[in-house]
C-alpha cells in the first residue's frame, strides 16, 4: 500500500511538474513575448530559430539550415529579387543535425515549404556517441519544453534583469548576416580528385536520415548543397555526402566543384582567408543556386501559390536589406 502510494504522489509530482514546464513553455516562446524586443535577449545563435516564428505561416517557400556556411553563403532577400522565391535560413554556428531536425520540424508547424536545402558542412560536426547522446536528449526537451532554451532570460521576462544585446554584426536578414570585409585565400587545389571518402559518423546519418523522413512526412523536396568554403571542404568529404544522397536518391549541389562558373574569387569573396564567404561570395552563390533552383524545380508553382500581401512584402523588406547592403561598413 505504501509503495501504491508513493508511486501515485511520484505520478502526482511528475504531472504537476510537466503541467507547469507547459505553461511556462508557452509563455516562453519568444514571439508571445511581446514585452521583449527579440533580438535583445535570445542567444545569437538560435536566432534563426525564433526568426523563422515571425515570419507569416505558410509563407515560406525554402527553408534552409545548416553552420556558419549557410548564413553567410546565402542571400534570401538576393534570391527574392533575382527569382521572386521566399527563402529563410535556419542556420547557427556549428549546427549539428540533431539541431537542424528539430528547428525544421519547429518551422514545419508554421510553414509548408517546397523545398528543403541542407548545407553539408554540418555532416562533419560531430561530438561523438556520448556527446551526441546527451545534445539529443537536450534538443529533444527543449522541442516539447521551448521554456528550457530560454530558461536564463526569466527575469528579464519580468523586467528584473537588463536584455542580453545582440551583437551589431550579427543583425540577420531572413538568416542571411551580411560581411563585406575580405582576406584573401592562400589555400588552392583543395578539391583534388580522389576515391578516398571520408566518414560520417553514425549520430549524424540517424539525424541525417530523420531530416530525409521529415521532408517526406511533409511533402518537401530535399537539396544537399556544400558552399564553398577551402578551409572545410575537400574532395573526400565530397565523396562522403555523395554517396550518402545517392542511396537516399536526393540531389547534392556541390559548389566547391563549381567555383569557376560562379566566378567566385577567392581574393575577394571571402571575409576570413577561405572560411566562410564574404557578401561579394554570398551574392554569386546566390545566383548560381537560383539559376539551379530555376532548371530543377518548378519555381512557377512557388509564385502561383502566392499571396499579393507575401510579395508586397518581401518587396519592402527587399528595398531595406539594399539599403542596408549599401550602408554595410
Amino acid at each position: 500500500m505504501r509503495i501504491l502510494k508513493k508511486a501515485g504522489r511520484a505520478a502526482a509530482f511528475l504531472m504537476l511538474l510537466l503541467l507547469i514546464l507547459s505553461f511556462l513553455s508557452y509563455a516562453a516562446v519568444p514571439y508571445r513575448l511581446a514585452k521583449i524586443p527579440q533580438k535583445d535577449w535570445i542567444d545569437p545563435r538560435d536566432f534563426g530559430a525564433v526568426g523563422i516564428s515571425e515570419e507569416v505561416p505558410g509563407s515560406i517557400d525554402i527553408l534552409i539550415a545548416g553552420d556558419s556556411e549557410s548564413y553567410t553563403g546565402i542571400s534570401p532577400y538576393r534570391l527574392w529579387e533575382k527569382q521572386k522565391i521566399t527563402s529563410y535560413i535556419c542556420g547557427q554556428s556549428a549546427q549539428h543535425t540533431v539541431e537542424a531536425y528539430y528547428m525544421l520540424k519547429q518551422a514545419f508547424s508554421s510553414q509548408h515549404p517546397k523545398l528543403v536545402i541542407l548545407e553539408t558542412d554540418e555532416l562533419f560536426t560531430c561530438a561523438g556517441l556520448k556527446g551526441e547522446a546527451e545534445l539529443a536528449v537536450t534538443e529533444t526537451l527543449e522541442h516539447y519544453f521551448p521554456v528550457l532554451s530560454y530558461h536564463s532570460r526569466w527575469k528579464e521576462t519580468v523586467g528584473l534583469s537588463e536584455p542580453v544585446q545582440l551583437p551589431q554584426d550579427e543583425t540577420s536578414y531572413k538568416g542571411f548576416q551580411i560581411r563585406k570585409s575580405a582576406r584573401p585565400v592562400t589555400q588552392t587545389g583543395y578539391m583534388e580528385q580522389t576515391a578516398e571518402a571520408a566518414f560520417i559518423r553514425l549520430p549524424v546519418k540517424f539525424y541525417l536520415k530523420k531530416i530525409y523522413e521529415l521532408c517526406r512526412q511533409h511533402d518537401c523536396d530535399m537539396l544537399l548543397l556544400s558552399i564553398p568554403s577551402p578551409m572545410n571542404w575537400n574532395m573526400q568529404k565530397h565523396n562522403a555526402t555523395a554517396a550518402w544522397a545517392q542511396e537516399y536518391g536526393i540531389p547534392f549541389l556541390d559548389l566547391n566543384t563549381e567555383t569557376e562558373k560562379i566566378a567566385v574569387d577567392w581574393q575577394k569573396d571571402s571575409y576570413d582567408g577561405g572560411d566562410h564567404l564574404n557578401l561579394s561570395g554570398a551574392e554569386k552563390v546566390t545566383d548560381y543556386l537560383g539559376e539551379y533552383l530555376n532548371d530543377h524545380y518548378d519555381l512557377s508553382s512557388f509564385r502561383r501559390d502566392r499571396k499579393q500581401t507575401i510579395q508586397s512584402l518581401w518587396d519592402n523588406a527587399l528595398k531595406k536589406y539594399q539599403e542596408a547592403v549599401r550602408n554595410a561598413g
